[in-house]
Parts: structure tokens; C-alpha cells; sequence
């Protein structure tokens, strides 16, 4: 499989240049997820950069809106313990008690120990994974699990540059949560 990298400079969204310089600050910093970086700090769209990692790991993908607007009941956040959540970059959605299915939106879901993990501390076998950005897990997790009503706040300002240039419409690997279990269903 070739490099993110790769993938991101044959979609059109950003040069090997803007790469490495990105990587070069996230060092400079003492790291952090060249995705968020792209994003935050190289201006790339998020849902472009959100695509291709979804691609990339043969699931949907889930925006820092949809986080943002998402509602997540007690009862799903208690099947996922806040330490596992934070440590894993990973924050339950959704719970479907009919089909036993659990919605997780991971920075990194082709992680196989993670979904191994993932279930022992859900107790639930049926997963569905998105991906979405690392800061933007961050956030969800600061304010479902920690009550922080600000906490998408910064993160939707310093994103906002790169939404507005978003094309409208609606992508084939972006996750509506409402119709996440009704796809399911068909498979």
C-alpha cells in the first residue's frame, strides 16, 4: 500500500513540499498526526484529507461538524471508559441495541489491537469505525465525556478557513450517523 503521503499528493491536495514542511514543524513540536497538521496548519480541506483516509482504511468518515452536532447519550459513553477513549484517540457515537452494533469514530481505525481492545471494554462484537481527525476525537471527548460545552470552539475556528472551500454536496465515504445502522442492515 503506498504512503499517506502518497495518497494525498496523487488526490491533488498538497505537494511532497507541504509535506515535508508540516512534517518538519510537527518535529519541531515534539509531534502530532501529519493529517490534523495538513488541516490546521497547511490549510488543506478537511473532508478531502478525511476521503482519503477513509479510503485508505475501507471505512466512512465523520467531520468536526457532524462531531460537533452529534448527540451522545450517557449509556453509549458508559460502554467505552474515558481512559481507553483518550488513549486510543477513539469516542462512541452510537449504540444500536436491535443489531448490537457500536459507532466509534477512531484517529486511526485499521488498528486491529484497537478493535480487539475495543470490544473486551464495550463488551460489544459488532463494531463500525470511522475516521475522523485526531483534534476533532479530542474535542468530542472533552465535551461528552467531561461536560466542556467549548470544546469544539477553537478547533471549528482554526478549521473554518478550509470548510468554506469545501465543494458542497455530498460525499460517497462521509457518515450520516442517523443512516450508519439502516446501511448496515443492508449488507
Amino acid at each position: 500500500m503506498p504512503e499517506l503521503s502518497e495518497d494525498l499528493v496523487a488526490a491533488g491536495l498538497c505537494s511532497h513540499e507541504t509535506i515535508a514542511r508540516i512534517a518538519r514543524g510537527l518535529s519541531a513540536k515534539g509531534g502530532g498526526r501529519i493529517t490534523d497538521a495538513l488541516v490546521l496548519e497547511g490549510g488543506l480541506d478537511e473532508k478531502a484529507v478525511l476521503r482519503v483516509l477513509a479510503l485508505r482504511a475501507g471505512t466512512r468518515f465523520v467531520t468536526l461538524e457532524k462531531l460537533r452536532a452529534a448527540k451522545v447519550e450517557q449509556d453509549v459513553l458508559d460502554r467505552v471508559p474515558v481512559r481507553f477513549a483518550e488513549t486510543q484517540i477513539a469516542i462512541p457515537l452510537k449504540f444500536d441495541p436491535a443489531t448490537q452494533t457500536l459507532l466509534i469514530a477512531a484517529a486511526d481505525p485499521g488498528n486491529a489491537a484497537f478493535v480487539a481492545d475495543l470490544k473486551i471494554v464495550s463488551g460489544v462484537d459488532n463494531i463500525v469505525l470511522l475516521v475522523a481527525l485526531q483534534r476533532a476525537i479530542e474535542a468530542a471527548i472533552r465535551r461528552f465525556y467531561y461536560g466542556d460545552v467549548d470544546a469544539f470552539e477553537i478547533l471549528a475556528a482554526e478549521t473554518a478557513p478550509a470548510r468554506q472551500a469545501s465543494p458542497t454536496g455530498r460525499d460517497s465515504v462521509e457518515a450520516s450517523l442517523s443512516s450508519i445502522f439502516k446501511s448496515q442492515g443492508k449488507k
